[in-house]
């Protein structure tokens, strides 16, 4: 950066082409299939109905791991009220999150319609 002119170099290297390769040799079917146009598809429905459902499980699965690590962690230290009370806080402050979210999403929708307060 102390050498006059480097950082105008670099900038103006930013914007050479001419070592550019050419990466997708088709582009006209390239972005035809990114941009998932009816005659042109990757997957089935069947295909992307089992992926979901894949997906699902996965998560669902990470959210059995989780609780169970939170819970091992914590009977190590507190009672069983102790985790339930702590996991009803917990619940609360979600509800109260999203209810708060929930208001203010609902009041853009009624100034979006004109039925501002």
């Amino acid at each position: 950066m102390d050498t006059p002119g480097t950082t105008k170099d670099s900038r103006e290297a930013l914007h050479d082409t001419s070592n550019a390769t050419d990466f997708v040799k088709d582009w006209r079917s390239f972005w035809k299939l990114v941009l998932d146009e009816p005659e042109t598809g990757y997957y089935s429905e069947d295909e992307l109905t089992e992926a979901i459902n894949q997906q699902k499980t996965r998560a669902k699965q990470k959210a059995v791991d989780d609780f169970l690590d939170t819970l091992c962690g914590a009977l190590e230290e507190l009672s069983g009220e102790e985790v339930f009370d702590c996991f009803f806080e917990a619940v609360q402050s979600q509800w109260d999150y999203t209810r708060k979210e929930h208001e203010k999403t609902n009041d853009l929708f009624k100034r979006v319609l004109g039925d501002s307060k």
